[in-house]
């Protein structure tokens, strides 16, 4: 059996801190006001991530662009590979806020009263990662099957061996990345406003809680779990 993967470090933004010194202590709440409110913020932080990579690999690109204008050596090798990376985990965080499943989710509806061509590049980014990131289905990826042939135009032609191409397209424009972060920014303002419409209804429901149902609460100490087990699991 493999060596499970040592735990890594727990990481809590600042709106998860349950509270600091001299602070007021938090107690867990639990019911379906509290879990949209929960989801609510998970969808604004990948937002958060998606927007904060984008600025990233922008002034990359742009850094890129500048030095190439200059007579400078481009980037090979390990920077390139490492805007890509950005790049992918940009469209698969930003992607996932708007696929159903266990968690609450967005759909197009919150790009209403924008204009279309904000549709249009929504439905861009959702397809280059449905269809070309996370699975190669789409033309954006080929691959290509041949074989070499020795005097292939004389009297006595013969396969030397096969050979096998792939071609994939490289990283968007600056002005691709940035339109994925402008995105994400408005996104991100929907669900900031729909968690702190959770977060009141929360607030209303705790109120209704009697002295005994309060003293009932656990401090709010959540710790992820971690393991081969745990990789399996639903969230809840």
């Amino acid at each position: 059996m493999a060596e499970e993967p040592t735990k890594s470090e727990i990481r809590v933004v600042p709106e998860g801190q349950p509270y600091g010194p001299g602070e007021i202590p938090a107690y867990r709440v639990e019911f379906e006001e509290a879990r949209e409110a929960e989801d609510l913020f998970g969808i604004y932080n990948d937002l958060e991530f998606v927007v904060e990579v984008c600025r990233d690999l922008a002034a990359a690109l742009r850094q890129e662009a500048e030095a190439a204008a200059s007579s400078d050596p481009s980037p090979v090798g390990a920077a390139e590979r490492a805007k890509r990376s950005l790049w992918i985990a940009a469209l698969v965080t930003y992607s996932r806020c708007f696929i159903g499943g266990k968690r609450l989710w967005f759909d197009e509806k919150v790009f209403d009263g924008q204009p279309e061509h904000v549709l249009e590049w929504h439905r861009y980014f959702r397809n280059t990662r449905d269809k070309h990131v996370s699975h190669s289905v789409s033309p954006f990826e080929i691959f290509a099957t041949g074989i070499r042939v020795l005097g292939h135009g004389g009297d006595n032609p013969h396969i030397e061996r096969v050979v096998v191409l792939h071609a994939t397209r490289g990283l968007e424009r600056v002005d691709v990345v940035d339109k994925l972060g402008q995105l994400a920014a408005w996104a991100q303002n929907i669900a900031y406003e729909r968690m702190n419409e959770a977060k009141k209804k929360v607030f209303d429901k705790a109120e209704s809680l009697t002295p005994e149902e309060l003293r009932r609460l656990r401090p709010m100490e959540e710790q992820p779990e971690q393991g081969f087990d745990t990789a399996g699991k639903r969230r809840r």
